[in-house]
């Protein structure tokens, strides 16, 4: 088995976008490697060597433009003299030129790898270009597996708490819930035996509803919808129908969420004595 994964690799098993996957690059999280196995660099590293040459290059501008300027000096009085300061604005500006590269890249000429400082190009096009370079990049493998395993710890902890942040609502809406069932079986097992069918059992937990509005005012006609299809006289009903129609209620509160009719049952259930 191989020690490395691709981005590309990486992208479909995290289930994440290429900007995402440089964050984690971004932060020290993983390592690019090439496809022989070294590692690579940020697009911002200059050697030594390099900012030395520029360096150099600045000092051989600054003699020429200690030459332009006594050029300029001796030949004002004539048209030259133009020529000679339009050259003197040439030798500027690429001093200019240098001296920022020297700036920018200062920090990053001890260690190449680290891409901790290193920022995505302003210019959409050269952003795509290293973006590009992270997804084709090589990542050790027991890293990863890592992190998938962290982020599926996180995500479960994120789970919970959205769970329990909503702990108050959920024992609501099940206290509604099981009112609603109470008063199914009431119907059935004594008041009205005539109530046989299960669509039957339905449209009277709807009456009811209705009858009652100041009762329930999280449970709606429409989440009743579907309660046709459960047994009452089963053992496991009454667990069925809250785990089902919690999940029904919740997720029409919060329609951006999915939520797990088994979850919602047990969080109700640890706060009374079990069903």
């Amino acid at each position: 088995m191989t020690n490395f994964i691709s981005g590309w690799d990486l992208l479909k098993e995290w289930n994440i976008r290429d900007f995402e996957l440089f964050e984690y690059v971004n932060k020290g999280k993983l390592q690019p490697f090439n496809k022989i196995g070294r590692p690579v660099p940020h697009p911002d590293y200059r050697s030594k060597g390099q900012i030395n040459e520029w360096r150099s290059e600045i000092k051989s501008l600054k003699k020429s433009l200690s030459e332009t300027r006594s050029l300029i000096k001796k030949t004002e009085k004539y048209h030259f003299s133009v020529l000679a300061n339009i050259n003197e604005n040439l030798i500027l500006s690429r001093i200019k030129n240098f001296e920022d590269k020297i700036e920018r890249y200062k920090n990053y000429s001890t260690d190449p790898y680290n891409w901790t400082n290193y920022n995505l190009p302003e210019n959409e096009d050269e952003a795509k270009e290293i973006l590009s370079l992270i997804c084709n990049c090589l990542y050790h493998n027991d890293i990863a597996v890592k992190i998938s395993i962290t982020k599926e710890e996180d995500k479960k902890k994120e789970t919970n708490n959205v769970y329990y942040k909503h702990e108050k609502l959920i024992v609501i809406m099940a206290k509604e819930a099981e009112t609603i069932y109470n008063f199914i079986v009431k119907k059935i097992g004594v008041t009205d035996k005539s109530i046989k069918s299960r669509s039957e059992r339905r449209d009277a937990a709807i009456d009811f509803i209705n009858n009652h509005p100041g009762e329930f005012k999280n449970i709606k006609e429409e989440h009743l919808r579907d309660l046709y299809i459960f047994d009452f006289n089963s053992s496991q009903s009454k667990r069925d129908y809250m785990r089902r129609i919690l999940k029904i209620i919740m997720e029409d509160h919060f329609p951006e969420k999915t939520f797990s009719g088994a979850k919602l049952f047990d969080i109700y259930r640890s706060t009374k004595r079990p069903i």
